[in-house]
């Protein structure tokens, strides 16, 4: 029995960047986060599959940024399946200065689509599920899909102090939907998470935990879909007491204790409705 499809997994790819470093015998690569392969349709599908469409590589829009901040325009992909000994190499700027990403109309939202040429892919010999639309959540507005705080999910990504020499393995993680909010989602460009995020997990999707288990007339999510992507960790800070004008100490963010990997557990995640939203504005029409 199976809760998550494999398919999903092999939808992942860890986002590297190049090592420059003349005395490496072979080349060396660090993580900057995790992506995945979606596609929409640009013809009817079949048995509720896409057979053709438009693929795209998701991930977290300051991923990409920290490569263009480090001088680089390209970024390498490592793929969970196949025996790429080094990663293939994909541009996220051109020549002129121009991001290759694609970005929603909400600027809060910390998320891009990059469209993705797959005759690369296949010419590299590279085999890569992509995740259609119909496994998508709607969480937006009023939800339309029935998810909840307190539903459990899972979180596949690469997170950077896992790495192979050659190849990568997605890790799975489980979380809990700690605050599902819209209006969160429209101050802040996502809602939050229970799940321990490190460096590497950023754009690393999140997917619903099937269950059979419902309360009182609630309705049960039996299928395993795309519910956002990872984008932002938060640290816990304690602040040291200082002491004001009066005899009671007053807790004030002027002093903080020093602490070191105190990782909340608590991370943010862009719900998949702005997947749809920067696709269906890419192709020009509603596609699912």
């Amino acid at each position: 029995m199976a809760l998550l499809p494999p398919e999903f997994l092999n939808a992942v790819v860890a986002i590297e960047q190049k090592v420059e470093d003349a005395s490496l015998r072979e080349p060396a690569y660090v993580v900057l986060g995790t992506g995945f392969m979606v596609i929409f349709p640009t013809e009817p599908e079949v048995a509720g599959r896409t057979v053709s469409g438009r693929v795209y590589l998701v991930t977290a829009r300051h991923v990409l940024l920290a490569a263009l901040q480090s001088g680089r325009r390209v970024v390498h992909l490592r793929f969970n399946r196949g025996s790429l000994r080094n990663p293939l190499e994909m541009a996220i700027q051109d020549a002129a200065g121009n991001n290759l990403w694609l970005e929603s109309k909400d600027r809060n939202a910390d998320i891009v689509l990059i469209p993705v040429n797959t005759r690369v892919l296949e010419r590299a010999g590279v085999h890569v599920e992509r995740i259609g639309p119909h496994k998508m959540a709607e969480v937006r507005g009023p939800p339309r899909t029935p998810v909840a705080e307190g539903d459990a999910v899972f979180v596949v990504g690469f997170p950077a102090f896992i790495q192979g020499i050659s190849t990568k393995r997605v890790i799975v993680r489980s979380g809990t939907i700690s605050c599902l909010d819209s209006d969160m989602i429209d101050g802040a460009g996502g809602f939050l998470i229970e799940s321990f995020s490190f460096g590497g997990s950023s754009g690393a999707p999140v997917f619903v935990r099937p269950t059979m288990e419902s309360v009182g007339e609630t309705e049960a999510i039996t299928d395993c879909i795309l519910l956002g992507i990872v984008t932002q960790k938060f640290q816990y800070q304690e602040y040291a007491p200082v002491v004001g004008g009066g005899k009671t100490p007053t807790f004030q963010p002027v002093a903080p204790v020093p602490l070191t990997g105190e990782n909340s557990g608590i991370s943010l995640v862009v719900p998949a409705d702005f997947i749809k939203e920067i696709a269906e504005r890419d192709i020009g029409k509603k596609c699912w």
